[in-house]
């Protein structure tokens, strides 16, 4: 990727990542972050900018952040909830029916 400080809008900013993610990624990438490493941007009027240089800085430090927690001696499944069995989906189905059933609709 070129660096240069051009300010680029989202769209135009999308357009220059691999994979082409929409904008709407980018601004999630912006606002909430990817493993605690956000995107920066600027914002002129109504409309939010960024550069290639803060692209660029943004997947280094992202790809920092995922061997970082790959390596953390907490495994990942701690995270995880186990899937529901068949069973615990039909119990919960017929609990559902029983209280829209109980709601009268």
């Amino acid at each position: 990727m070129q660096t240069d400080n051009k300010y680029l809008s989202l769209a135009e900013a999308a357009r220059e990542v691999p994979g082409r993610p929409s904008p709407s990624t980018l601004w999630r990438w912006a606002t909430r972050g990817v493993n605690g490493v956000t995107l920066r941007t600027w914002r002129f009027g109504d409309r939010f900018f960024t550069t290639r240089e803060e692209l660029e800085e943004f997947g280094k430090r992202g790809a920092e952040a995922r061997k970082t927690r790959r390596d953390s001696s907490k495994p990942h499944s701690a995270n995880t909830v186990a899937p529901r069995t068949d069973e615990q989906r039909d119990r919960d189905v017929q609990r559902a029916t029983k209280a829209v059933e109980a709601r009268g609709v």
